[in-house]
């Protein structure tokens, strides 16, 4: 990152990068926390998961808090963020932290990373605390977007039917009669 300061996009999409090992997530956190002129990143279809996408995640995270960093778009659709092979360097509590923290994140596209109820509730806890981020995606997670932008997971009985979303109770199987 010391030889392209300047770098305002980068697309490493679709190259399964986080079939490689952690330490790739974590280099490129760490390039991503270093280029402060970083507007645009798209990892989608990469395989991200476990300590990886966390150290990816905490350099997303650490480009806007280490001193100005302006990045402000990030595309991380298609990877398997819910799949974490430790408690303790969850990718879902850094993106929470994430969010919380962050006033440059504006659009970030999280579709389809295998995210359950329980690490869905934990992104929306963060969200709460977001005043910038304009576009959000979660689409083939266990959660959706309500109609004020906040996360709801699909576990929330009271939530969703607030959103209108009815929930249907399992009814006995009655036989038919043939005719």
């Amino acid at each position: 990152s010391t030889r392209t300061p300047e770098l305002r996009a980068l697309n490493l999409a679709q190259n399964g990068l986080g079939r490689v090992n952690h330490e790739l997530g974590k280099a490129i956190g760490t390039m991503v926390m270093e280029l402060q002129h970083l507007r645009v990143l798209d990892l989608h279809y990469n395989s991200f998961h476990g300590l990886g996408a966390y150290k990816l995640l905490e350099g997303i995270g650490e480009n806007s808090l280490s001193g100005g960093g302006t990045l402000s778009r990030v595309d991380l659709s298609w990877n398997r963020l819910g799949l974490a092979t430790a408690k303790s360097h969850s990718p879902s509590k850094m993106l929470a932290e994430v969010l919380a923290s962050n006033d440059k994140l504006f659009h970030l596209d999280i579709s389809y990373n295998a995210i359950g109820t329980e690490d869905c509730a934990v992104i929306a806890n963060g969200l709460r605390y977001n005043t910038t981020l304009f576009g959000f995606h979660v689409s083939g997670n266990e959660a959706f977007l309500d109609e004020l932008g906040f996360i709801v997971p699909l576990s929330d009985p009271y939530r969703l039917q607030n959103a209108g979303i009815e929930i249907k109770e399992q009814q006995e199987s009655v036989p038919v009669p043939a005719v």
